[in-house]
């Protein structure tokens, strides 16, 4: 709808019904004006009539006495006298005795509008003493009837003209204008602000009209979009605060599941009791420094230990101290064990690995050593070791950059096993030591 009122001509509502007056009028007037020539030839021919009829009534009795008395002169005054009325053409006046008065123009082959017999003073039954004819001038009777008319339809032009006007006037300030300024309050009413009242510049009246009507409709439209807009507004910061609100939530409850994250995956990758790495994480990391080997040969070693005579301790000082010792185990590997790339972890029960990237076999056994001794330093009392104290044997196997990586992706799991076979060695050969070298190397490996 709305290109198609952009795509037609504005044409003004105050010139249309003006231009449709002024045809009504105009139309009115060849009506008027075609009625008015109809009356006013008919007046004019009663006119003239009634002027013949008075000269006939003035002249005839004259016209009888002057052909009776045989007076030729004032019969042909009277012709002419009579002749010389600008309605009448001419007069012509025969006698019996075949003498003829002319005056004017005469056409004795046209018959003539007015025809008077003279009658005979004596005896009005005898034959007359002549007879009268008089020819109208019908161009002179034309020309005062379309003066007449003309003058009509001046005069009535003239008031239809001033109507006009008067209309004109009355639609420009009734209809025109305040339609105008409606026009222009529609085009500034905008939903994003507040839109002033419609004001109308119109006289006080007494009485509403279409206008007030249409006016009214507009307020009541004006508040409608200022209550949408206040709506809107409210709904919008609603809206806005319970984004934010929204926001903080999810944020605060992204906060905590990537807490719950972070905290199962400690508890899926923590030993429990003794704070280390589990199995499933140790499985994780040396999966990873496989590849990593792999991919950049660099030494990986790995490191078995297992607590001496555990078992006499748990039966001798029972479970509770049993996981004592294991978490006493746990502090010194992770004080121990703190530089980049050292892993420690407990397997399960009393035994434990280090996962020690970059350090070859001579770091490995350094590394092992140092744990060995400050776990012997510790001074645990355990009844039921030889030795009086807490001890471990340890176990180590390395790779080192040159030798054959194994074909089937099996490094750690070769590794662990050396590295299982010489913490046994280890035990076998009095516990309490470290076991680097000597143990029976695998097969399709390069793994010390």
């Amino acid at each position: 709808m709305n290109s198609l009122n952009r795509t037609r001509p504005f044409q003004s509502l105050t010139r249309d019904i003006l231009r449709r007056v002024i045809t009504a009028a105009a139309f009115s007037m060849v009506l008027i004006g075609a009625a008015q020539t109809w009356v006013q030839y008919r007046s004019e021919v009663i006119r003239v009539n009634e002027l013949v009829d008075v000269l006939a009534q003035t002249h005839v009795p004259v016209l009888t006495m002057a052909l009776w008395d045989i007076e030729p002169t004032v019969a042909e005054t009277q012709v002419s006298t009579i002749a010389s009325h600008r309605e009448i053409e001419g007069a012509y006046l025969s006698t019996a005795t075949g003498m003829m008065f002319q005056a004017g123009v005469v056409d004795t082959e046209v018959e003539p509008e007015f025809t008077v017999a003279i009658p005979n003073p004596r005896n009005n039954s005898e034959a007359p003493l002549g007879e009268l004819r008089v020819y109208y001038d019908h161009g002179e009777i034309q020309q005062a009837i379309l003066l007449a008319v003309a003058g009509g339809t001046l005069k009535l032009g003239l008031f239809i003209v001033l109507v006009c006007l008067v209309v004109y006037r009355v639609m420009f300030y009734r209809l025109k204008a305040p339609l105008r300024q409606i026009a222009d309050y529609s085009k500034e009413l905008l939903p994003d602000r507040d839109n002033p009242p419609l004001v109308i510049q119109r006289p006080e009246r007494q009485w509403q009209d279409e206008i007030d009507l249409v006016a009214e409709g507009f307020e009541t439209l004006r508040e409608a979009i200022s209550r949408y807009s206040r709506e809107r507004d409210r709904a919008m910061k609603e809206l806005a605060e319970e984004r934010d609100q929204l926001e903080i939530r999810v944020a605060e409850r992204t906060k905590e599941l990537e807490s719950s994250r972070r905290e199962l995956y400690l508890l899926s990758h923590t030993d429990h009791l003794t704070g280390l790495a589990n199995r499933r994480s140790f499985e994780d990391r040396s999966r990873l420094e496989e590849r990593r080997v792999r991919r950049y040969p660099t030494p990986l070693s790995l490191v078995m230990i297992d607590v001496d005579y555990f078992k006499g301790y748990n039966d001798f000082y029972g479970h509770a101290k049993g996981d004592e010792c294991l978490v006493a185990l746990g502090k010194v590997m992770m004080d121990h064990c703190r530089r980049a790339g050292e892993f420690a972890v407990r397997m399960g029960g009393e035994e434990f690995a280090l996962l020690l990237a970059g350090q070859d076999a001579e770091g490995a056994a350094e590394v092992a050593e140092r744990l060995r001794q400050a776990l012997f330093d510790a001074n645990i009392l355990h009844e039921g070791s030889p030795l009086g104290r807490v001890t471990i044997s340890l176990g180590c196997a390395s790779w080192e950059p040159g030798g054959d990586l194994p074909l089937d992706d099996a490094l750690i799991d070769r590794m662990l096993s050396l590295a299982d076979k010489r913490l046994y060695k280890a035990k076998f050969n009095g516990r309490n030591r470290v076991c680097s070298s000597g143990a029976t190397e695998l097969d399709n490996g390069s793994v010390a």
